[in-house]
Order: structure tokens, then sequence, then C-alpha cells
């Protein structure tokens, strides 16, 4: 955008009298700049760099600009005839070129993006609409230079003239001191030939363009919108790959014999309990997610265990009253 106003300043004699010299140099950093970009996207994409529409154009654009800049470079040299470099002179033109890189902005922003696919999606429509438009306005030449020409000449006196009427009407530009108000009296049908035509062309065949370009925009937003839920979906599914993972990965550090005070023993040992193809792990409930019917599992598995080593000490505990208790009556009755 900068470069562009500075393009603009330069058109300017006045400015240019004054900083003139000044603009020249920040135009060649700009050149400098855009071609430090191509050569990083030669670097970048090789070939695939000529698969993008608005990269050969601005390969274009900066073509443009050296020719002016080696123009000038060229005519310094003594030994070179400049009168050669003359001829050329209309490359300097291709220097306003650089004023549609501002164009770039469709790639960054995507309102743009939308109404830019969307006049590229109505070209092959508006084509063919161009072509019926043309063709009914040829007829209207033709029957136009038969019934006005002789009253008329100046706006219906041969095919090209009386296309280029028909343009203007078309326009509705002062159609009516023109076209209508000079030529009522001597030829009164002009009225219907002139309403016929406004309606058929300007009401209906012009309106079929921005019907056509509705109808691709909402096209094009229905496009976006579905890639857009391609992605968010995209996105979604992997995060949820990635929990089920880092819970699966929890399960088994659960399940590890070191983990919850688990040990290598047989006798410690627990069995994997029974998988049901349509609800994971069994248990009371088929409402919860599967690493939670595996938590869940898991620690019904744990309580059990807990409840048979209890018996387990309680069994021994009470062994061991009862070889205290036998011990100690042996003992006394020795002593008796």
């Amino acid at each position: 955008m900068l470069n562009t106003l500075i393009i603009a300043l330069q058109t300017s004699p006045h400015v240019n009298m004054y900083f003139g010299y000044y603009l020249s140099v920040l135009d060649n950093i700009f050149l400098g700049i855009y071609t430090f970009e191509l050569i990083l996207k030669f670097f970048a994409l090789r070939l695939k760099i000529f698969k993008s529409g608005w990269n050969c154009f601005d390969m274009f654009v900066v073509a443009a600009s050296y020719a002016d800049w080696i123009t000038f470079v060229l005519s310094s040299f003594n030994f070179i005839n400049t009168q050669v470099f003359r001829a050329v002179r209309v490359f300097r033109a291709f220097r306003a070129l650089r004023a549609l890189r501002s164009l770039r902005a469709v790639s960054f922003l995507r309102s743009l993006q939308i109404i830019v696919s969307t006049l590229i999606a109505s070209i092959p429509a508006m084509l063919s609409i161009l072509g019926l438009l043309y063709l009914i306005m040829y007829i209207y030449a033709v029957i136009g230079i038969e019934l006005y020409s002789s009253i008329d000449p100046r706006h219906f006196g041969n095919i090209f003239v009386a296309m280029f009427s028909l343009f203007q009407i078309l326009t509705l530009d002062d159609w009516t001191p023109d076209f209508y108000d000079p030529n009522i009296e001597a030829a009164p049908s002009i009225f219907y030939y002139l309403a016929s035509f406004i309606i058929l062309q300007t009401f209906i065949m012009m309106n079929l363009f921005v019907a056509v370009i509705v109808d691709n925009l909402q096209n094009s937003q229905a496009k976006l919108e579905k890639e857009d839920k391609k992605d968010n979906k995209a996105e979604l599914k992997a995060a949820e790959l990635n929990r089920q993972k880092e819970e699966l990965e929890n399960n088994n550090s659960i399940n590890s014999p070191n983990s919850l005070g688990g040990n290598n023993s047989p006798q410690h040992h627990r069995e994997e309990p029974v998988r049901d193809k349509d609800y994971g792990y069994y248990y009371p409930g088929g409402d919860r997610s599967f690493a939670d019917r595996t938590l869940i599992g898991y620690y019904l598995m744990l309580l059990a265990g807990y409840e048979s080593e209890h018996n387990d000490y309680d069994i021994a505990t009470s062994l061991l009253t009862m070889l205290h208790n036998l011990s100690n009556k042996e003992i006394i009755d020795s002593s008796m």
C-alpha cells in the first residue's frame, strides 16, 4: 500500500520537483523487496510457484519494473546509442502496474476471497448472458436502422452507430433528450421501440447478472462453511483420539502390577475382567464412557481384593489368638 501511494505521488510534477529523488530511491527499495520475495518463493516452491496465479502476476509486475530499470541503466553508458532505447520507453508505463499489488490483500481477507471466487465462478454464465444481450442488441440495431435511419442518422446511421446508441440506452444515460424527444413527433413508434428495449435489456437481462452473482455467492459461502466444518470436525476427531490415547495410558498405568500396592506374586495377580463387545468392561448401567467403565471395573477388582485380604487377615488373627490361649493354658497346667 505504501508503494502504491509513492507511485501516486510520482505522478505529481510539483511533488517530483522537491522529492523526486527520494521517491525514486524508495521505489527502488520496494523493487528490491519484491525481487527478494520472488527469490524466496523460488527457493521454497521451485516450479510449483507457477501453479499460483498471484505468483505469476507478481513475476509479471517485477519483470515489467525491471524493463524500465534496465533501460535506464543501459542508457547511462556512453558507448550505447540512446536512440535505441527511446523506442522502449513505453516500459515506463509498466511501473504503474505495481499499484495492482494491493490486490494481494485478497489472499489475506476471507471476505474478499469469497467475492473473488464468486466472480470467477460467474464468468461462464455471465459470458452466456453477454452473448444473449449482444444478440438482442444486434436485432434492435437492425430494426432501428430500418425504421429511424432516415429521421435520426446520427444515432441510427449504420450498424456500429446504432449498436453504440443502444449501449447508451442500456445505461439509461440521457436517453430521453437524445433519442425520445427529438424523434417522437416524426416517429411516434419510437416510444414502443425504446420502452421494449429498456424493459428487456436493462430490467431483465442486466438483472440476470445479479442473479448469477448472488447464486454463486451463496454457493461460495456454503462451500467455505463446509470446508470450515470439515476442518473443525478433523480437529475434534484428533482431539478425541488424543484424549482416548491418554485415557488408555492412564488405564495401563493403573493395571500395572507395581501400582497401587500390587506385586508380581501369583496370589496378588489380578485377572482381566470380561469385556463385553457392546459395553466394554461390564458394570451395572451402560450410560458411561468406556474409560469410566474401565476405571470402575478396576476399582471393583481392588475392592474385592481388599475384602479377600481382610478375610484372610481375620482368619490368621483368630488362629493366633487360639494358639496364644492354648499356650497360656498349658503353662498354667504345668505350673499346677
